[in-house]
């Protein structure tokens, strides 16, 4: 089991799931972080591809560096979203739910994920590549929402870049640090 550090406010965890046809979902996972150092109320949200397998009690890999980089960089809250609220990727997997079920859900995810844009100080995209046309789609929505912000940033390549070779933001687990930069202009074109 992966622990959270002690820098995070375990017990206000704040959890927006779901469940439907015996499959669980999550909106949002929001994590106030324990920092004498922060400005205000200061907040980051995440923009990521799908949940974690995080709860309340366990963290893992991803979001415990999501959580050492909000600490580093003195944020109190840091809430992470998936434009998928689905814990599956597997397009073939998701087939189990009717049309309707699926888009209501995923229409959902959107609108809350825009409202917490408009609470928060920094948005950093963080999807890494899309792994099917589905996924591009859904990249492309969230493009959408964030073309009217001006608060957006990516996390850098291991190799300095800002975006893949395939033009979308880098996902945080597997780079050796987390430096956000400007989300390049090129992201929207792409």
């Amino acid at each position: 089991m992966i622990k959270y550090k002690d820098y995070v406010d375990k017990d206000n965890i704040e959890i927006e799931n779901g469940e439907i046809s015996g499959y669980n979902y999550r909106y949002s996972i929001e994590i106030p972080i324990l920092n004498s150092n922060y400005r205000k109320d200061n907040r980051l949200l995440i923009c990521s591809m799908n949940p974690s397998k995080a709860t309340k009690i366990q963290s893992d890999n991803t979001l415990n560096k999501l959580c050492k980089y909000a600490y580093e960089n003195n944020y109190k809250t840091l809430t992470v979203v998936g434009i998928l609220p689905f814990y599956e990727t597997n397009s073939k997997d998701l087939n189990k739910f009717n049309s309707n079920e699926f888009e209501n859900i995923i229409d959902e995810n959107f609108n809350r994920i825009n409202e917490k844009m408009n609470y928060v100080d920094n948005i950093i995209i963080a999807t890494g590549n899309p792994t099917n046309k589905g996924m591009e789609k859904l990249i492309f929505r969230l493009k959408k929402l964030l073309e009217s912000k001006n608060n957006l940033f990516c996390f850098k390549t291991n190799t300095g870049e800002l975006l893949t070779k395939r033009g979308f933001t880098v996902h945080p687990l597997y780079l050796k640090e987390l430096v956000a930069c400007n989300l390049p202009e090129e992201y929207f074109y792409k």
